[in-house]
């Protein structure tokens, strides 16, 4: 019986796999629904059918109501792939009095 191979992580915090329905938000308004796939404090993988098509730069709403007290992310993509995007956060913390739009 052969070994795992394992490869080194040379991410900055561990990610935890999940299965969680999130949003995309483009200015502020149009919304594309997508899965976290894994998530840590720095950086998430997104299932999203559309990954070639969405800018760079999103916020990532962790709940369908739009509004000030919905948690999100302002996320940066650092990689995509067919029906994938691998993200960073750009802040910890969003104030609630922040524009919807990234």
């Amino acid at each position: 019986m052969s070994n795992p191979i394992h490869l080194k992580d040379n991410r900055r915090a561990p990610r935890r796999p999940m299965r969680y329905t999130a949003w995309i938000t483009l200015d502020g308004k149009e919304m594309h629904g997508c899965a976290l796939a894994d998530i840590s404090d720095t950086g998430a993988r997104i299932d999203v059918e559309n990954a070639k098509d969405l800018p760079d730069q999103f916020f990532l709403l962790l709940s369908r109501r739009h509004n000030a007290a919905t948690p999100r992310r302002i996320c940066r993509v650092v990689w995509r792939k067919p029906g994938q995007l691998g993200v960073r956060f750009e802040r910890r913390f969003i104030p609630a009095d922040a524009p919807a739009s990234a």
